[in-house]
């Protein structure tokens, strides 16, 4: 049986190396790695050899053939890199082409193999690719439009000037047009400096400002914006960059690369929100292309999205991420209940733990908060319990019908999974629902709170004085703030 063996091209990239090693692993016959001692694109410091190194030793069973040399063209160390795989392996040898930034899905990469396997007389291989830009959230969105050499039908092939180039000297019969799609991290990076190094030294694919225009006034402010490719002329090809959901991208993949990323993602995410003007808009409505994703993915929770929808107060992505924390939980209580539309998000994401609803269902007050009027009734008892009936969980749900720090008296003694606070958001009673329910989470249990915006100051002022007890995450895209407790 003809075997198909993986070539990487290496010198950068080097933080998503392993993830990429990782998602062709086991699925080719072996793994042939050029690694250059010196860039051929004036890229700076080989940050690949350490990260293969750990992959390998961590993966010893794995076949992996490492070539160095000192390349001052890619064609060179893509032709190399041939012979290699003709030798070792034989001329009819098929081959996946694969850069230290790209990462396959495992269903995409089996259905290209296949293709690769199912047409014998075929040169070069050609597919798409999900570009990201800045952190892992921000996909460009549409996919790249122009096709990709992604393998090719033997070691004997015209010569390989780029992966972005159509091959020249080959026929239209010697060219496999493939509908797979592959992930390319080449614009996220550890660090902003290091993506603009990337930036400055593609010229050959892409050309930036010199006078870092693009830089300001569309990186700083990305995933926002529209026409985002830094090329004059082609600005159009990445009309936008989509914020993705944080747990549904490829988690089984990037392993803790990607916990790094999305951790820099929040960071930015947060200070955006700390130093926006007051609006109740901080969080973008989402696409239509998004909210079908999303809407999507609510389905894994019920058949009755567009119910689910038309109950929220909270966005269709902070439901999302209520429904997530809410998996595995054993007892979940909620200060805020409203009308019940982040208790739907708790309920259906839980699947049949005990809930806690603290609301008193009557008008209060929120005079130190900015767009709040004094007397305004957030609790509606009639609709809660409607939603929890029409949902099916109303047989679960305790509700207290108090203040919160009335409320604590009746739950003393207990702790919880998961509590969710989004009740008054004045300062003070921020602060005090802090001290009094962070004590009742479980240790490795989670305190997830709403409105951390600057509509609400008293929010953000009582959350930052209780970072002292433990780390506090904005996740991207939401005005949601969370606490984890430690085991």
């Amino acid at each position: 049986m003809q075997k198909v063996v993986a070539l990487y091209k290496a010198f950068s990239g080097g933080e998503w190396f392993g993830a990429s090693l990782l998602s062709v692993a086991g699925k080719v016959d072996g793994i042939v790695v050029m690694m250059s001692t010196r860039s051929w694109n004036g890229m700076g410091a080989n940050d690949c050899t350490e990260p293969l190194a750990a992959w390998i030793k961590e993966h010893p069973k794995c076949v992996v053939t490492v070539v160095t040399g000192a390349w001052t063209k890619q064609e060179d160390q893509y032709r190399e890199g041939l012979e290699v795989i003709a030798k070792q392996y034989g001329e009819d040898t098929r081959v996946l082409i694969v850069d230290t930034d790209e990462v396959w899905d495992a269903c995409n990469l089996a259905q290209l193999i296949d293709e690769i396997k199912a047409n014998p007389g075929v040169t070069f291989f050609r597919g798409y690719l999900h570009t990201y830009l800045k952190e892992v959230l921000y996909r460009v969105w549409p996919s790249e439009a122009s096709p990709v050499t992604v393998a090719l039908g033997s070691c004997k092939v015209p010569e390989i000037i780029g992966r972005f180039h159509p091959p020249r000297g080959t026929s239209a019969s010697g060219v496999h047009q493939s509908n797979v799609r592959y992930h390319h991290m080449a614009y996220v990076r550890e660090s902003d400096d290091k993506i603009r190094q990337k930036f400055m030294t593609t010229s050959h694919q892409e050309t930036v400002p010199s006078n870092t225009a693009w830089l300001k006034n569309v990186w700083e402010r990305l995933p926002f914006g529209y026409n985002l490719h830094m090329t004059p002329g082609c600005e159009q090809l990445w009309q936008q960059a989509h914020g993705l959901l944080q747990h549904m991208v490829v988690p089984e993949l990037m392993c803790g690369l990607t916990k790094k990323s999305i951790d820099r993602a929040n960071m930015r995410w947060r200070a955006w929100i700390e130093q926006e003007k007051p609006s109740s808009t901080v969080v973008p409505q989402p696409s239509p292309e998004q909210v079908k994703m999303y809407g999507h993915w609510l389905k894994v929770y019920t058949d009755k999205v567009g119910d689910w929808v038309a109950s929220m107060k909270t966005t269709v992505l902070e439901s999302l991420f209520l429904a997530r924390a809410a998996q595995g939980r054993t007892s979940i209580l909620e200060i805020g209940s409203g009308s019940g539309g982040s208790m739907i998000a708790l309920a259906l994401g839980s699947a049949g733990c005990q809930l806690t609803s603290v609301d008193p269902f009557t008008p209060y007050d929120e005079e130190n908060s900015s767009g709040m009027a004094v007397g305004v009734t957030e609790g509606n008892e009639e609709l809660f319990d409607s939603n929890a009936k029409f949902f099916g969980y109303d047989h679960r749900v305790r509700k207290i019908k108090k203040t919160s720090d009335r409320a604590v008296e009746d739950i003393k003694g207990e702790t919880f999974d998961l509590i969710f606070v989004d009740g008054n958001h004045t300062y003070e009673i921020v602060k005090s629902d802090l001290e009094l329910y962070w004590p009742l989470v479980k240790p490795g249990g989670l305190l997830v709170g709403h409105d951390y915006t600057t509509r609400f100051p008293g929010v953000i002022r009582a959350v930052r004085e209780w970072e002292h007890s433990a780390k506090v995450t904005v996740p991207h895209g939401t005005t949601l703030f969370y606490l984890e407790k430690g085991k």
